[in-house]
């Protein structure tokens, strides 16, 4: 690559043109191409040689060598110095270098000609890079650089940096040269190396990220002719991607490579990756199928031994020792040669010991020190290995009884392990060396040597700064065989505290926390009581002694008291720090436990980082601290706290301890919901089917007669014999399903006892072969439950009724029976009775009780008399005759009172009051009614009977209804809520919610309470219309009452919905009324699309029905249109990307919904006067509408849908049909100028679809006009009358009709001048004429094109005099500069008046700019039409005094001072006036030239003036232009020529200075 910078020198060029002279110039001439021609003939010596001559030559007298080159001596030497670097490169000598500096070092400072310093500083640049002076060479080619941008050698010297740079491993400046190369050259033959290099220099980095990037870039199709370079780069990118860890790339990349470039040196290596990169994903076969290719492709032994290794190495890895062995006994076999060969003899070694072919181990070891002595590498692994293998050769001979052997092998393992130790005791197999020994000796059962070994390696080396951390790691390993291998735990801590002894230096720190952490360890295990003692406690003290080991490790590596040391620069950090010191915290968190120490140890618990990994098991055991502290309360707040931050399996744990406490908390329902996590979580797990019990269990306990709960509890039951068959828990699931079942019936679900009995039946068909005590006893409570089931269900049939009366009646009829017994069967006969309805037959049974068995039990007694008084009550309720059913009732009431004056037990009072209450009632006595169930309900509570708790109940609902009925409206709605709590009679709590909600609706004035009765009367009933009636109340309170139109629309909406259908006329009426109240809530709670399909919906209602009046259909479609303009405006976002079309589409509904009112209401002469404001309001509104979105979106249809409502507005105001107003006469001047806008606008998009004039075009533009021209007309006084009136020019001047735009737009400047619009409007007029003017002469018409032209300049002048300080008089004065200047620029002018004619148009564009507002385009315009116009009036005026200047110069001499100055004169008038033109700069050489001119015609100190002026005027001329160079090629020589003439003069004065002239 060097190469290509040397070969630069062959084609310098100098650039040197020869004029050679006659005489003696000619030999020098000849001597030099002699020289030129031996050095092309790389005769370097000769060469020289005759550059030599020619020199020695060019020094002789009278020998021009200026006219050869302006410096031939620095050009001849320059050539010699060339010379000698050729000759150091092609002989290798280098002080031929050191000749070829010693002339540029002595030539260069005197060069002047910019070719010779050119060469001269490539050349040294070029000859100290030869010599490797880098450091020196670097600053010559950037001087090059700098000092010669534009030098062919620039290329060479950027290509030569980045290769010195890279050899000084200076990358960054390496690929920034490299860079220069590639942007500024992009053909450069050193574009391919330049792009290597810059990406091998990210690789020599190991910057892989960048360096395959640079290489990719070397395969495109930019450097396909470099095939070689683009298979390295393929290459090394791949490379790049696998040390990237980016391995399925690369793996593609290494093959794409292998395909395109089959033959490329770089193949055998990219195999040879692959098979790394398999071997690292251990995919060890295609690790070796690449491994194989590898060899195949490569004849190099070398290479070929090194991929056998990694052949052996990944049979090795994969753990198949025996190929291991064989791949390795290979590269013995045909490599004997290679490096590798002990590599391999290790890897059989290595392979024979995890083979635990120990024999053959020892010996493959042994032959690695025999052969191999001089690799000191390999000696300490090795003999550590001799020492493990017999080891472990003695280990298995002990097991198999070959005692003798083991113990030899033992010593013979002590052996090595030793040598290990001593030979090298800093080696990192020392300390595992020493723990052989250690082991070895223990084994031999020198227990004492064996302490003695490590502590005298310890204490040797514990302070040796090389050796003493090899002692810490012994003394770690010591304690650790303390504590693993022996349980010797004290002593064990004792050890691993010696670790905290040693220096407090930074590499101590992770075994320092280890040991603490040990030694806390061992305290903890020493502390626990023996495994036989079960009574045993832990020893205190040395619990402590734990916590204080802990403590000094938390306290000296946690983050507040080791991180300070770490910014301080003292020592780093270490990875296993965090985890070490977390473990002591958990750990002594532990001991605290152990010593009742609650609240610190959840101290400690509490302080583990949320991005631990121990993070959720200290969590965990927190709460576990509370519960072994006895807080269960706390723990279950925090099992709650926590929950959700823990994982699956933590969560799982966490849920069935906190469901345990729970369930002990008697919290059931929360207990049975983490049960079910425990299942959900692991269904099969060990704890699923006890939870799943537990689930069931918990849900029963909470139920308490709540059926839903009981519902839970059914199905968890249900799923633990669905899921766990086998489970322990099942006959205990079959209790709790028939328990369940009983509840659910005693609540009052009868259809529960079937149930009861088929799963009681279940049960004692799966376990009555059972006997097992838990499981008979299981089923023994099921048999007591079945029982009770068997008689809640009753009797049957009349057979069976009839023969368990006959039953009882011989039991009543015989005499010789118990009373009890007898007592009881009288009961029963009069209950069956009863139950039969027949009362009379009761009631004389139930006689025959009182009378019969005055002894017996006072329950039994009292039962009958109570149900002796219900019999009474059931007939009066069935006599026809009015004074039987009174008597009746009396004797109700009375035999009751009896029952209720014995007060025997408060289940008996409950029936005797609640009897009494019915007789009352019956009777016509509210109060006493009222009395007698209060007594009743006063002994809530005190019962368990179901029957009297429902007679409780009913009490309850009767004094509802009486409270109600005697205006008691407070007391009412207290019963109604009592039996809403008591009831699961939906229908019957609906009722009472209803009720409820009335009377504090009505009567008490609670809407709120109201409200909610109301709605809880919907939701428990299913009585349509009772629900009816509810949403119907709802709606009137929050309409009527509360004012809350949102839930008022909510339950009409509700009403009408779900009971419009109904065929009951009282809801049909209560929907009707909603619906006239929905409306107007609709719209004042903004619900737009709903109040306008109601709307719609009225209106359809009101057309279909004849009689409706024409006052509601008109309102109605009115209300239409202004709910769609309401939802439009809530569409409506100038958020820009919002969607608008819903926006639209609503505008166009209220428009046309607007303008249906008129077709509604017909004939609007006719129409009654109050209904014409809706049809006045409706054709203005709909017009607007239509307007907004037309005149916004250009839409053909909305601006023709806004101007026939607008039209009809107007011409019903000048009718007369709506009422004068000044409001009235703005709505028409409004839909006159949206009429006249949307019709300009139809014509302009007509315009765009027609693509030019059509006749739609100009007929939309037409009416515009018109009613622009009616706007101005009818309002010529408004503000805007000029503003229309300018409008209707513009709507002609839109259709090219210019001629009737100027008829009006001359209105406006002649009718409003002093509008705003007036200038515009003249300015407009000019415009028309330009356009009349541009169409005669395209029509080839002279005449017109004159006339219009005239009228325009005219229109112009009116424009500048009348309204100079208006944004369009520049354009004015502009149109009039450029009359002037086109005048003055006719071919035939005479020159004055040319000149006059561009100084007025320069005037006009004077003018112009001065104009305030002027826009920036006319502001550009009149900026370059001055100077353009300057520039040509310079141009007269320079020519003036050029003419000047050359009479001057053929002047007789004492009259060429004053016609020069005249000159003068008037170049410098040329400067003042037009200093930005290109005449001003050429001014001032002329100038300079002028004073040279009366210079030469003068003497003396009047001469020095004039040369110094002329100096001064160049120098004015080339300062001007010193750092931007002109653009102007005239200028620009100029600019040379002052730069010229002010050496020549200045050195022409110092010359005369010299000669004292």
């Amino acid at each position: 690559m060097n190469n290509r910078v040397l070969t630069a020198l062959a084609v310098l060029a100098l650039g040197v043109v020869l004029f050679w002279p006659s005489g003696s110039s000619k030999k020098v001439e000849s001597l030099y191409k002699e020289g030129e021609a031996l050095y092309a003939k790389k005769d370097y010596e000769g060469a020289i040689e005759k550059y030599k001559e020619a020199l020695e030559e060019s020094n002789k007298p009278m020998v021009k060598t200026e006219v050869i080159d302006k410096d031939f001596y620095t050009l001849a030497q320059f050539k010699i110095a060339v010379c000698w670097s050729k000759m150091a490169e092609d002989t290798g000598d280098l002080n031929h270098y050191e000749e070829a500096t010693r002339i540029i070092e002595e030539i260069f400072p005197n060069a002047v000609v910019p070719r010779h310093m050119e060469g001269l500083t490539y050349l040294w640049a070029n000859v100290l890079y030869k010599q490797e002076q880098y450091e020196l060479s670097e600053p010559k080619f950037m001087e090059l650089i700098e000092n010669f941008p534009n030098s062919q050698f620039v290329e060479n010297a950027w290509y030569a940096i980045g290769q010195l740079n890279y050899k000084l491993q200076r990358f960054d400046a390496t690929r920034q040269a490299f860079k220069e190369v590639l942007d500024g050259f992009p053909n450069s033959e050193f574009k391919d190396d330049s792009q290597h290099l810059i990406a091998q220099s990210f690789l020599d980095e190991e910057n892989y990220e960048q360096a395959y990037q640079e290489f990719d870039k070397l395969a495109t199709e930019e450097f396909k002719n470099y095939p070689d370079l683009q298979a390295e780069a393929m290459y090394k990118a791949s490379y790049c991607t696998s040390q990237l860890n980016r391995f399925e790339d690369a793996i593609g990349r290494y093959t794409n490579f292998i395909t395109k470039f089959p033959n490329s040196k770089y193949v055998t290596a990219a195999y040879f990756d692959s098979g790394a990169i398999y071997a690292r994903q251990k995919d060890y076969d295609n690790a070796r199928v690449n491994y194989e290719l590898a060899i195949q492709n490569t004849d190099d032994k070398n290479v070929q031994s090194e991929i056998q290794t990694a052949i052996g190495r990944t049979y090795f890895d994969e753990g198949d020792y025996s190929n291991a062995i064989d791949a390795y006994q290979v590269l013995l076999d045909e490599y004997p040669e290679s490096v590798f060969i002990s590599e391999a003899k290790l890897g059989i070694a290595d392979s024979h010991f995890r083979l635990e072919s120990w024999t053959d181990a020892s010996t493959a070891y042994q032959r690695i020190l025999d052969e191999h002595a001089d690799e000191s590498e390999l000696t300490p692994y090795v003999t550590y290995q001799l020492g493990e293998t017999y080891y472990k050769l003695a280990t298995k001979q002990r097991n198999t009884g070959e005692e003798d052997q083991a113990t030899q092998n033992l010593e013979t393992a002590l052996g090595w392990y030793q040598k290990a130790v001593d030979e090298f005791p800093s080696d990192p197999v020392a300390p595992h060396a020493l723990y052989g020994a250690i082991w070895t000796l223990n084994d031999l059962g020198r227990t004492e040597e064996l302490e003695k070994v490590a502590r005298e390696f310890i204490d040797k080396n514990k302070e040796d700064p090389e050796l003493d951390i090899l002692a810490a790691e012994v003394q770690l390993k010591f304690a650790d065989m303390q504590f693993n291998d022996f349980k010797q735990y004290l002593k064990a801590a004792a050890e691993y505290a010696n670790l905290w002894t040693f220096m407090d230096l930074p590499k101590f720190h992770l075994i320092k926390l280890v040991g603490k952490f040990q030694e806390g360890r061992a305290y903890y295990e020493a502390s626990k009581p023996a495994e036989d003692d079960a009574d045993g406690a832990y020893d205190q003290e040395l619990l402590e002694k734990s916590v204080v080991a802990y403590n000094a490790a938390v306290e000296k590596f946690k983050d507040d008291a080791f991180l300070g040391g770490i910014e301080e620069g003292r020592y780093d950090d270490f990875p296993e720090r965090i985890g070490q010191v977390e473990g002591c915290q958990l750990n002594q968190a532990l001991a605290h436990e152990k010593l009742e120490q609650w609240p610190e140890a959840r101290e400690l618990y509490m302080v583990i980082r949320e991005d631990s990994d121990n993070y959720q098991r200290a969590q965990l055991l927190v709460a576990q601290s509370y519960i072994n502290e006895g807080d269960s309360q706390s723990a279950i707040a925090h099992y709650d706290k926590i929950m959700p931050s823990l994982d699956a399996d933590n969560q799982s744990l966490a849920a069935i301890k906190l469901a345990d406490l729970l369930r002990s908390d008697e919290q059931y329902q929360k207990a049975a919901v983490q049960y079910t996590k425990v299942v959900e979580g692991n269904p099969t797990g060990e704890w699923a089917d006890d939870a799943q019990y537990l689930v069931g269990l918990c849900y029963y306990q909470a139920a308490d007669g709540d059926v839903a709960v009981l519902d839970q509890s059914i199905s968890a039951f249900n799923d633990m014999l669905s899921n766990y068959g086998d489970s322990p828990n099942l006959v205990e699931a079959y209790y709790g399903l028939v328990l369940a079942y009983r509840d659910k019936a005693q609540a009052g679900d009868d259809t529960q006892w079937a149930n009861v009995t088929a799963f009681a039946d279940e049960a004692y068909q799966k376990f009555s072969d059972s006997d097992e005590e838990k499981i008979l006893k299981a089923l023994s409570h099921i048999d007591l439950v079945k029982a009770s089931a068997i008689e809640k269900q009753g009797i049957e049939s009349e057979e069976q009724r009839s023969e368990l009366m006959a039953s009882l009646q011989r039991i009543a009829d015989n005499e010789g029976a118990p009373v009890d017994s007898r007592s009881r069967a009288q009961l029963k006969i009069g209950h069956l009775a009863y139950g039969a309805n027949d009362y009379d037959t009761a009631i004389v049974e139930y006689q025959k009780l009182q009378q019969n068995y005055p002894t017996a039990d006072t329950d039994v007694l009292v039962n009958g008399l109570y149900q002796l008084g219900v019999c009474y009550y059931q007939r009066g309720n069935n006599e026809t005759d009015p004074q039987a059913k009174q008597l009746a009732f009396q004797n109700a009431s009375s035999t009751a009172q009896k029952v209720l004056d014995q007060d025997v037990s408060p289940e008996n009072n409950i029936s005797a009051a609640y009897t009494i209450g019915l007789a009352k009632e019956a009777l016509g006595d509210s109060n006493g009614a009222i009395a007698a169930y209060n007594i009743a309900t006063s002994f809530e509570g005190q019962t368990d009977d179901a029957g009297r708790i429902d007679l409780i109940f009913q009490s309850h609902s009767r004094l509802a209804e009486l409270y109600s009925n005697t205006g008691k409206d407070a007391q009412a709605v207290s019963e109604y809520q009592y039996i809403i709590d008591n009831t699961e009679d939906t229908n019957l709590k609906g009722s009472s919610y209803f009720a409820m909600g009335y009377a504090l609706d009505e009567k008490l004035k609670q809407y709120d309470d109201a409200l909610l009765a109301y709605q809880n009367a919907v939701q428990t009933t299913d009585n349509r219309v009772l629900q009816a009636q509810a949403y119907y109340r709802i709606g009137l309170i929050y309409e009527d009452r509360m004012n809350d139109g949102e839930n008022g629309l909510t339950a009409y909406n509700t009403l009408i919905n779900d009971y419009g259908k109904e065929s009951d006329q009282n809801i049909q009426s209560m929907v009707a009324d909603a619906q006239l109240r929905k409306s107007d809530l609709l719209k004042q709670l903004g619900r737009l699309d709903d109040a306008i399909a109601e709307a719609v919906e009225a209106l359809r209602v009101a057309e279909s029905n004849p009689s409706t009046p024409m006052t509601q259909k008109v309102s109605a479609q009115y209300n239409i249109g202004g709910l769609y303009f309401d939802k439009a405006r809530t569409l409506f976002s100038d958020v820009p990307g919002t969607d608008l079309a819903p926006y639209i589409q609503a505008m166009r509904d209220s428009g046309a919904a607007f303008s249906e009112v008129e077709t509604v209401a017909g004939d609007l002469s006719k129409l009654d006067k109050s209904l014409v404001p809706y049809a006045q309001n409706a054709l203005f509104q709909s017009g607007q509408i239509y307007y907004s979105l037309g005149s916004a979106s250009k839409n053909k249809e909305d601006l023709t849908n806004a101007i026939v409502p607008l039209q009809k507005f107007v011409s019903y105001a000048d009718k007369g049909v709506f009422p004068t107003s000044a409001e009235l006469s703005n709505a028409v001047q409004t839909s006159l100028v949206y009429v006249s806008t949307a019709q300009f606008e139809l014509g302009r998009v007509q315009l765009g679809e027609d693509e030019g004039i059509s006749d739609a075009v100009q007929g939309y533009f037409a009416d515009s006009a018109v009613t622009f021209q009616s706007l101005a007309k009818r309002f010529p006084s408004a503000k805007d009358a000029p503003t229309w009136q300018f409008q209707a020019g513009d709507a002609y001047y839109a259709s090219n009709q210019y001629e009737k735009a100027v008829g009006e737009y001359e209105k406006v400047y002649k009718n409003f001048p002093k509008s705003a619009t007036a200038p515009e409007a003249v300015y407009a007029i000019s415009t028309c004429y330009s356009y009349l003017a541009e169409v005669a002469k395209n029509d080839e018409n002279e005449a017109e094109n004159e006339k219009w032209l005239g009228k325009l300049f005219d229109t112009n002048q009116i424009l500048a005099d009348s309204y100079p300080t208006t944004p369009y008089a520049a354009n004015a004065f502009v149109n009039l500069g450029n009359k002037f200047y086109n005048q003055g620029s006719a071919p035939d002018i005479e020159a004055s008046e040319r000149i006059s004619l561009y100084s007025q148009a320069i005037e006009r564009y004077a003018q112009a700019l001065k104009v305030p507002g002027i826009s920036q385009e006319t502001k550009t315009d009149a900026d370059m039409y001055l100077r353009e116009t300057q520039t040509a009036l310079a141009y007269y005026e320079y020519k003036n005094a050029e003419t000047v200047l050359n009479r001057a110069r053929t002047a007789l001499t004492d009259e060429i001072p004053d016609k020069t100055n005249e000159a003068i004169m008037a170049y410098q008038a040329i400067i003042d006036k037009y200093p930005k033109t290109k005449y001003a700069d050429l001014s001032f050489l002329q100038i300079a030239d002028s004073y040279l001119l009366i210079a030469d015609s003068s003497k003396g100190a009047e001469a020095q003036e004039k040369y110094q002026k002329a100096i001064k005027a160049y120098d004015e001329l080339w300062t001007k232009y010193q750092t931007a160079p002109p653009s102007d090629a005239q200028v620009s020589q100029a600019v040379k020529r002052a730069q010229q003439q002010i050496g020549v003069i200045s050195n022409y004065l110092t010359d005369q200075k010299k000669r004292g002239q």
